[in-house]
């Protein structure tokens, strides 16, 4: 039997089909391209939403979604974005694969309406319902406005999932029924970089039982950060691991001096010093130390191991050598937010208002912000920064927060030497220092993605893009960005040049 769509489409080059698709972002007149198979058909404007609905509705075996902007209103029944994603969340139950990709992006327009992240409402409903929805990554912003249903026919076009897209715009989109456009398009964006916090990563060697009493109590972790008893706590973390995993009660000097990076010296000259440390943690109280004449003392966390009323640390924090490796300021905010981490939430980010943090924690915003800026830059945290309303239409700061995995410093170190010597001094030298005006110095990633900058648009316009336009950007400005310095580049190679206005870089 004859089947007059997959004949058709099996003529059309693949070449064609890609530029046939990229047609409806420039709103092109499609009356010359229909055809009375139905194989590709235009869904501009209004048609778009009843089109896209239907699809959803009669797929059968899978739907694929990425989308640059779904801005959810849930209290919002009638909407046809809540339309959309309600039947996103009911193929899901009737058996369909559905996989979602949205873009994490900071939109300050509505950060300023009170919601920091533009697409994280659609992402909670989708999680709390079941359907495998992602993040991407901070480093690329993905614009695309894609379906794929059973991996046979494609939605795409400038249509974002928000109302005014669906409502209100002029929006240029197409159907195309072809499976292998279908394919081609799956390929090309099933390896869109995630979130770290969404990757499937290395397994984790398991995670340490903190009581989280040790920071809500201004007697214990905020007396330590305050009287700035920097061993002190690192000891109380050393402890706590060790009891987290059912080490013994006696204590050994050697192994707590190798953790707190005492030596080398004598071995009585750090026995004195740890005595001290144990001392101290004593009279606060947070132990019970119980020297022995010569046998190794007695060590215990007066809050044992915690049953409930705890957060976790992943044992990586130890086992990679970052005990010590932060200040003290960065050691403290890191535990604060992994106690964040653990309240109940579907999503990878963590929201919350550096007032809250302040006030819950007993700790300074100055010195609370400076711990974060070092865990940004040791690549261990993803901040964004802004501002919201509260409902008496006061503005506070907030920011949103992605835990990043640890990692073993000295490999980390051996890919940024390779770099160098690769790229050269000079230009390492430069790109690293770009890098740390988005907190990325010792990302070999972000830094490799610079010097192929500087070789892709010349180190001229990087420099020129640099310092005209990111670097006068304020810390926590979406704008200071690695994806706005590659869309600045692209913008003026297309315009043949720099766009200059009044002597400064656009």
């Amino acid at each position: 039997m004859i089947r007059p769509r997959e004949s058709f489409c099996a003529k059309i080059p693949a070449q064609m089909r890609k530029a046939l698709l990229l047609l409806a972002l420039a709103a092109v007149p499609l009356s010359s391209l229909r055809a009375e198979t139905g194989e590709i058909r235009d869904l501009s404007n209004r048609r778009y939403f009843e089109e896209t609905l239907q699809a959803i509705e009669n797929a059968k075996r899978s739907i694929f979604l990425v989308m640059y902007e779904l801005p959810l209103d849930p209290s919002n029944r009638t909407s046809p974005v809540t339309r959309l994603v309600e039947a996103l969340t009911g193929a899901q139950n009737r058996g369909v694969a559905v996989r979602v990709v949205l873009d994490q992006e900071l939109k300050t327009q509505r950060t300023l309406a009170g919601a920091p992240m533009k697409n994280l409402r659609a992402y909670h409903v989708l999680k709390e319902n079941g359907v495998p929805v992602f993040f991407d990554s901070l480093a690329k912003r993905t614009h695309a406005k894609l379906l794929v249903i059973d991996e046979e026919t494609a939605i795409v076009g400038s249509t974002n999932w928000s109302r005014e897209a669906l409502d209100e715009n002029y929006e240029a989109n197409l159907w195309v029924r072809s499976p292998g456009t279908a394919r081609e398009l799956l390929e090309d964006f099933k390896d869109i970089e995630l979130l770290a916090g969404e990757k499937a990563g290395a397994a984790s060697q398991g995670t340490l039982r903190i009581a989280r009493n040790f920071l809500l109590d201004k007697n214990q972790g905020p007396r330590l950060l305050n009287e700035h008893a920097e061993r002190a706590f690192r000891l109380y973390l050393f402890l706590a691991a060790r009891q987290s995993r059912g080490g013994p009660d006696e204590f050994d000097y050697e192994e707590a001096a190798q953790a707190l990076g005492i030596g080398p010296m004598p071995r009585e000259a750090y026995r004195r010093q740890i005595i001290k440390v144990l001392k101290k943690l004593e009279s606060y109280p947070l132990i019970r130390f119980e020297p022995r004449h010569g046998k190794d003392a007695i060590v215990r966390l007066l809050a044992g191991t915690p049953a409930e009323n705890y957060f976790e640390l992943p044992a990586e924090f130890f086992s990679e050598g970052w005990l010590g490796r932060l200040t003290l300021r960065a050691e403290y905010s890191l535990l604060i937010l992994y106690d964040q981490s653990s309240y109940p939430r579907t999503s990878p980010v963590i929201e919350v208002g550096l007032e809250t943090l302040e006030k819950r924690y007993f700790i300074s915003r100055k010195t609370l912000g400076i711990g974060l800026k070092e865990l940004a830059r040791q690549d261990l945290v993803e901040i964004h920064y802004g501002k919201t309303l509260d409902f008496n239409q006061r503005e506070f700061e907030t920011a949103s927060y992605v835990l990043l995995p640890f990692y073993d410093p000295p490999v980390r170190e051996k890919k940024l030497r390779r770099l160098e010597a690769l790229y050269g001094k000079y230009a390492f030298g430069k790109a690293q220092g770009y890098a740390a005006a988005f907190f990325k110095e010792r990302d070999p990633e972000v830094i490799e993605t610079l010097l192929g900058l500087r070789l892709a648009y010349s180190p001229e316009w990087l420099d020129l893009a640099m310092k005209e336009v990111i670097l006068k950007k304020e810390v926590g400005n979406p704008a200071r960005s690695l994806p706005y310095l590659i869309g600045i580049l692209k913008e003026w190679k297309e315009k043949g040049g720099p766009v200059l206005t009044m002597g400064v870089a656009r």
